[in-house]
Formats: C-alpha cells, sequence, structure tokens
C-alpha cells in the first residue's frame, strides 16, 4: 500500500507483538474524527490513501510500518478508510511513532 508510493518492491515484513493497546480515549475519538472530516473532502464518508497519505506520513514511520497498520484494519482492494477503521489507523500510526510495538 504506502511502500508502493516510493518503491515497486513488495513489502515482506510482519510484526507480531503481544502488547495491550489502551483503548480510545473521547478525546482522540473526536480529534481523530476532525482530521477524517478534513480528509473527506468529497463527503463520501471514506478516506482513501491519497487522502490519507500526509497525515499517515507525519509521523515518520517506515513505509513497511504503515503497511502494515494498513493492513490490520483490514482496508479492502478499493484502498478506503470508513471512520472506524481510520479511528484505529490514526491511533495504531501515532502509538508506533511513541515507540509502542
Amino acid at each position: 500500500m504506502f511502500a508502493s508510493r516510493r518503491s515497486s518492491q513488495p513489502t515482506t515484513q510482519c510484526a507480531a507483538s503481544t502488547s495491550t493497546i489502551a483503548p480510545l480515549t473521547v478525546a482522540e475519538i473526536e480529534r481523530y474524527d476532525r482530521y477524517f472530516v478534513l480528509l473527506d473532502k468529497s463527503r463520501r464518508g471514506v478516506v482513501s490513501i491519497d487522502e490519507a497519505w500526509l497525515l499517515f506520513e507525519k509521523p515518520r514511520l517506515q513505509l513497511e510500518q504503515l503497511d502494515i497498520i494498513w493492513n490490520l484494519v483490514s482496508v479492502g482492494p478499493d484502498n478506503l478508510l470508513t471512520l472506524p477503521k481510520f479511528r484505529v489507523a490514526v491511533h495504531l500510526a501515532r502509538l508506533a511513532n511513541q515507540g509502542t510495538p
């Protein structure tokens, strides 16, 4: 997904973790919802990989990490995120940026 933006080589790295992720707080949900509304300019109720790219690139995560996050939220072949999946993806990116495995 994201790795294909800079490289045509497939990503083969997998991540396995037994860490527990704390539930989203109300403040985090509200913040992620505001991001979603800003990115969903067409008001379709979904955000594409292209629309989300700049937000997910900001944490300076490795492209492999972004691919893993994208796959964890089960993005379909259309590469679109619904609001709940977007919340999870942004939260995982934030945690990964903080060093949470």
